[in-house]
């Protein structure tokens, strides 16, 4: 179940803000209202993006996971809509391996 690996993972130093209170209170309560839209979050990671990529070629420099995190953002705000709460983000991983995140 989804709170045994919150557990674990909070237990050690995974633990975050995110796995604190986001998982739990926005994700598992499918509740998704932490009131930051989808909209936002993509503009801020492509200003981050713009800032970070001079080389036009992202593969080129050297930042696969940031790229790949981009990426799936550009791809909820997308499928989503800019509307959505970034929380919903994880519907995307839902959809793919057929798993509810829920308590």
């Amino acid at each position: 179940p989804p709170e045994v690996a919150l557990a674990a993972i909070n237990g050690s130093s995974g633990r975050s803000w995110a796995t604190l209170q986001r998982i739990p209170d926005n994700v598992l309560s499918r509740k998704f209202d932490y009131n930051f839209s989808l909209e936002l979050l993509n503009k801020d990671v492509q200003t981050c993006m713009d800032g970070v990529f001079v080389d036009p070629d992202p593969a080129k420099a050297g930042f696969p996971l940031l790229t790949l995190g981009a990426e799936r953002v550009a791809t909820a705000f997308e499928k989503l809509g800019g509307d959505a709460d970034h929380t919903e983000i994880v519907k995307l991983s839902e959809a793919e391996t057929g798993t509810i995140l829920d308590r």
